[in-house]
């Protein structure tokens, strides 16, 4: 009954009246460590610097591995090399003298991390750029760093226990229910321990605990450490992917439910929900 609710809060999220575009890409910009990723049919493949992936693809990292991956159309549908899209990537990011304020759709996957690209579509209006970017967390964290959107934009976030529709906005999300918002704002609809459906607005600066329901301020150094990785993500290196750090690396899979599986070694089948 609960995911039931949950589907219907979403179609809410992406209920626009634009019809987009299906055939975008993201695309895989920094590797630290080994990641896998899945396109269906639970077969899985090493992910590697540049890779594109559609819509309905999965990716895993390992332990002691991120990943950064862009969620922009220009770079989805761009025929340039791999040193030229890094170097795009480069200049969205906060840097000496920026102003702030992202010009790219990013996400760094930590270690441990199990996430779904459930949507990816932009579409041109002429006067502004519509966009649909829906991400499944099924387990880890993920953190964000998100452009200012359109007013008919969707960009959401679905946690095993909820969802959170984000605008303009850094963002570090936990598997287990804790939505943290250094800057920008959300919008978070979760089942509190009743049973029942809330929803609250978290503001910049501001951490909300879905199993308890309580908000409270990020320090300023937690604060100031967010803001320091969000200039970091999706460094340009234009090398190809990093050297592996373990020839057999551990996958820490979890189902959507949050409950612990077995460690899996590279090639082996692991049981997080799929599509």
């Amino acid at each position: 009954m609960k995911q039931k609710y949950l589907t219907v809060f979403a179609a809410m999220f992406v209920a626009a009246a634009t019809s987009l575009s299906a055939a975008d890409m993201a695309t895989v910009v920094t590797i630290h460590g080994l990641a896998r990723y899945s396109t269906g049919n639970n077969v899985w493949l090493p992910l590697h610097e540049g890779k594109q992936l559609p819509a309905g693809s999965v990716i895993q990292t390992a332990s002691e591995s991120w990943v950064d991956v862009s969620l922009d159309s220009s770079l989805g549908s761009a025929q340039e090399g791999f040193s030229e899209q890094t170097q795009v990537i480069h200049r969205f990011t906060y840097g000496a003298g920026s102003t702030g304020e992202t010009q790219q759709n990013v996400i760094r996957l930590r270690e441990n991390t199990v996430l779904a690209i459930d949507r990816l579509a932009f579409e041109n209006t002429g006067a502004d750029t519509v966009c649909d970017i829906g991400l499944d967390l099924r387990a880890g964290r993920v953190f964000g760093n998100v452009k200012k959107l359109s007013s008919a934009s969707k960009y959401e976030v679905k946690l095993p226990n909820g969802v959170a529709g984000i605008r303009g906005t850094i963002y570090d999300f936990n598997a287990a229910g804790i939505v943290a918002i250094p800057s920008g704002g959300a919008v978070a609809s979760y089942f509190d321990s009743n049973g029942e459906l809330a929803t609250k607005v978290v503001s910049g600066g501001q951490l909300l605990d879905m199993t308890t329901g309580t908000i409270k301020d990020i320090s300023t150094a937690q604060e100031n450490q967010y803001l320091d990785e969000a200039k970091a993500v999706a460094p340009p290196t234009g090398n190809g992917p990093t050297a592996p750090f373990n020839p057999e690396p551990t996958y820490n899979p979890s189902p959507h439910t949050g409950g612990q599986v077995p460690q899996v070694t590279e090639g082996e089948a692991f049981s997080a929900r799929i599509g």
